[in-house]
């Protein structure tokens, strides 16, 4: 039976947090005594029931008081509920179990269990309790591994599908396994792991959803949908496996920005209230829609606008540029409000980037210079700390989803796919130049393989060959054999590698577009190689004093033990290590042998 088909759908989010929610596995949060999330327990209700859901939950981490409270302000459409942080005793693997429908005594019982996943199972059958395993894959403290994902197959039957904090691959990929299970695959598991499975049918998996929401932003938008009309009926209907989850999943962009007015309310918390904690709420009120936010953001572009410091001028001009972009005409969707303040924050990094160029190209001291480049790039790394950090949560077992989806005893294993590689070369600057680096690989017809070049928003390079990451300035300083260097707008560049999503990085030359490339395959969690040498010539820096000269030797070394090995490239007498980087160009003048 196909549930989407059925005439009557019921809906709820699955996986919500509130203000209650303290006891987490995050130990910076506990630490400083912070919550995870600051939202209102009626301001969940509304925004669940705004969305069109029929039943309203929250799930704290080992708490249900916030739960309790929801039940009786709204009993006859919410249920207790609660996220376990659970553990294997053998590896000290923690992961998340959602339970929902709770007595409080069946609460007590199970937190008294929590430190042996197999006892909490027990008692969760024997209870015959509405669950769903959360975000399996995801490594709460690092320890989960192809072996524990087999286990959590075998110990329970439901599974969250779709997590709205997840992205969409790896929603997709877990998804995908297990929907494909067979009785021949839980044999097989059961004995490699002497296990006894949830049920007598537990090749056949419920599936739930829930936005995983702690700012309040995105409640609603990811829900599970079950064939009934009563609370009863949908609990019952959890239980029984005849569940599905739908809805939205998260990006690095959304992610960051929950990040953003988190920090808000924390710093609020800490050191009362203050300017980050206003920007903050004022950010919130818009990416909610609220219709009398934008106020304080106004007043401060107000006055920062007219400030003597260049910098906080700049500023102005960012508050200005967000306060005036959510009066346009129209309804906005919350993705499109979320695109409107990354589009602004990409200027306001990349306004930074450009004061730093030009204090560098400036005729100023040694140390202005360096007091320039400080200021620049601490401001550089808080602003883009949210979405480094959100880009790595999302992608930081990636290689683990691969190791499930590619093993020979992996329940499912699907044909593999030319590994999407893309280039970093500063050297690439004209249609020139993009031919002879793709026609000496013979890449020009290769849609697995991108050469990622900074050109200007108004000459792209353009063409299947090329991904175009747009400059935010060119500093004119001699390096490695170029006469000038262009520099990539980080935010506005990782955007665009983002969305073509390659599997493997290749940097080609050390500049700012190959720093870019390491730091895309960090945060991304693929392979890097390199295709240069860490040793160096005076020739490349004729004018380089000593100290200088060995800066960038450490600074080359120092690039290479990042990389996870060196680029090889086919030659007629096998596989060489590529170390003469002149051989990627026709005119071997372009960039200097080293």
């Amino acid at each position: 039976m196909d549930l989407r088909k059925e005439q009557f759908m019921a809906r709820a989010d699955l996986h919500v947090h509130s203000k209650y929610s303290m006891d987490g596995d995050e130990w910076t949060l506990k630490a400083l005594g912070v919550r995870e999330s600051y939202t209102e327990l009626d301001a969940i209700y509304r925004a669940a029931k705004s969305r069109k859901m029929d039943f309203v939950t929250v799930t704290d981490h080992n708490s249900i008081e916030g739960a309790l409270r929801l039940v009786h302000k709204y009993p006859n459409e919410a249920f207790v509920s609660c996220e376990f942080s659970v553990v294997f005793p053998e590896n000290h693997c923690k992961v998340h179990i959602l339970v929902f429908d709770l007595t409080e005594k069946q609460f007590e019982k199970l937190q008294g269990l929590r430190s042996n996943i197999y006892a909490f199972r027990d008692y969760i059958r024997a209870e015959k309790l509405a669950y769903s395993v959360a975000h399996a894959t995801l490594s709460v403290n690092r320890k989960i591994d192809r072996n524990t994902l087999e286990k959590l197959i075998l110990l329970f039957d439901v599974f969250e599908s779709v997590n709205g904090a997840h992205a969409a691959r790896h929603n997709q990929e877990w998804t995908e396994a297990i929907e494909h299970l067979t009785a021949e695959d839980i044999e097989r598991l059961r004995i490699k792991h002497r296990i006894e499975p949830f049920s007598k049918d537990s090749w056949i998996k419920g599936l739930t959803g829930g936005s995983d929401d702690h700012a309040g932003l995105f409640i609603g938008e990811t829900f599970t949908i079950a064939p009934c009309r009563s609370k009863d009926d949908f609990l019952k209907s959890l239980r029984d496996k005849k569940t599905f989850g739908a809805g939205r999943h998260h990006d690095y962009k959304s992610m960051a920005l929950s990040f953003i007015l988190i920090g808000g309310h924390i710093y609020s918390d800490l050191t009362g209230e203050g300017s980050p904690a206003h920007i903050s709420r004022e950010i919130g009120g818009i990416l909610r829609g609220d219709k009398s936010g934008g106020g304080m953001l106004r007043i401060f572009s107000f006055f920062l606008s007219r400030s003597p410091r260049k910098f906080h001028r700049v500023l102005g001009k960012f508050f200005s540029g967000v306060s005036r972009d959510r009066s346009l005409k129209g309804p906005l969707s919350s993705y499109e409000r979320m695109d409107l303040i990354y589009k602004q924050l990409t200027f306001l990094l990349d306004e930074i980037v450009r004061n730093m160029i030009q204090a560098l190209g400036a005729k100023q001291g040694r140390a202005g210079k360096a007091r320039w480049l400080k200021k620049s790039i601490l401001a550089t790394t808080f602003l883009g700390a949210p979405f480094f950090a959100a880009l790595r949560l999302l992608n930081h077992n990636k290689r683990l989803l691969e190791d499930l989806e590619f093993s020979g005893e992996c329940p499912v294993k699907t044909a593999e796919a030319p590994a999407r590689t893309l280039w970093f070369s500063d050297a690439v600057r004209t249609r020139q130049d993009l031919d002879g680096f793709t026609s000496r690989r013979d890449l020009s017809g290769s849609p697995s393989v991108r050469v990622a070049v900074c050109s200007s928003a108004k000459r792209p390079l353009g063409g299947p060959g090329a991904l175009d990451l747009p400059m935010v300035g060119i500093l004119r300083k001699r390096f490695f054999g170029f006469s000038s260097l262009r520099i990539p707008s980080v935010l506005g560049a990782l955007s665009v590698i983002e969305k073509w999503n390659p599997d493997q990085i290749v940097i080609d030359t050390p500049g700012p577009v190959g720093l870019l490339g390491f730091i895309a395959a960090r945060m991304l969690d693929i392979k890097c190689l390199t295709a240069f040498s860490p040793k160096v010539s005076h020739d490349d820096f004729p004018d380089a004093e000593g100290g200088t000269f060995e800066a960038v030797e450490k600074y080359l070394k120092y690039l290479c033990n990042l990389a996870d090995g060196q680029y090889r490239e086919e030659k007629l007498n096998g596989k060489v290590p590529f170390t003469r980087r002149n051989e990627l160009f026709e005119n071997p003048a372009l960039v200097r042998c080293v």
